[in-house]
């Protein structure tokens, strides 16, 4: 049996418990950069679907997506 190549790729996880995520904007975007997070689980975010788009992309970085 021939495995092909093997690729190495770590990927760098946190989780958090938010609790209200729209006022930790700052801190939630300064952990992701900071440790270089390629994902970052929140929970208890209290985001509703009635929560505008603006407001939702401010609490992370740019290069990232929700």
């Amino acid at each position: 049996m021939n495995p092909g190549h093997t690729i190495t790729q770590n990927i760098c996880l946190a989780t958090s418990n938010a609790r209200f995520v729209h006022n930790k904007s700052t801190s939630t975007t300064d952990l992701v950069i900071s440790k270089k997070l390629d994902i970052l689980a929140l929970g208890e975010t209290w985001l509703s679907p009635h929560d505008r788009t603006c407001c939702i992309s401010d609490i992370y970085p740019r290069d990232y997506s929700f």
